[in-house]
């Protein structure tokens, strides 16, 4: 299986939360770009698309925000959005982003829907810390997504119900226990693998 990392973080600061994830893909035959360097690009060329970096609240200015909106949106490729690349699948399929009003680090028991059970297997209860912007109300999400994990009605992880798409909050390093996040990207990562081709690409 083929993955192409685009990095979405510019600074080297932030970088470093790609570690573990960069280590996850390293199983399979990687290619890493930065957004700007997209344009030499063949989606059809990789089997998984993985879109990852830490939010900011500037990302849409930037030009490569809108042609990853519309790749996920027209191409068809499976496509796994961490961090930053969350907030853009969630462009793409019109998912309503509620304002947190005090930004702040918390710790939070996430719990898998029926629809994630799969994914998540191996990790309970699943202890996580994050920090975001913004959140996603369960009751907001648009019919053609399925929710694949909540804390507390929250949405940490959803999948398009007929396209190879993900979306995860968070990243390994943000697990209370490391080895649950790994495991999660690992499975999500061998279903991807195992569904080949792409049109059949969809853990279940």
């Amino acid at each position: 299986m083929r993955l192409l990392l685009v990095t979405l973080d510019t600074e080297s600061e932030n970088q470093r939360s790609l570690g573990q994830l960069h280590a996850i893909c390293s199983k399979y035959q990687l290619d890493i770009v930065a957004p700007g360097d997209l344009g030499g690009i063949m989606a059809e060329n990789y089997d998984v698309w993985l879109l990852a970096g830490e939010i900011v609240p500037d990302a849409k200015q930037n030009d490569w925000y809108g042609s990853l909106v519309e790749l996920i949106r027209g191409s068809g490729n499976a496509v796994v959005g961490v961090g930053l690349g969350f907030e853009i699948v969630c462009a793409a399929f019109n998912v309503v982003l509620a304002d947190i009003a005090e930004i702040g680090t918390a710790a939070t028991v996430m719990v898998p829907t029926e629809d994630g059970a799969k994914l998540f297997q191996g990790t309970d209860p699943i202890r996580i810390h994050e920090q975001n912007r913004w959140l996603v109300e369960r009751e907001s999400l648009p019919k053609v997504l399925q929710a694949l994990a909540l804390s507390e009605d929250v949405v940490e992880a959803f999948k398009h119900k007929n396209l190879p798409v993900y979306a995860l909050q968070l990243y390994p390093e943000d697990f209370e226990y490391p080895s649950d996040g790994k495991l999660v990207f690992e499975n999500l990562l061998a279903g991807l693998k195992k569904a080949a081709p792409r049109s059949a690409a969809l853990l279940e």
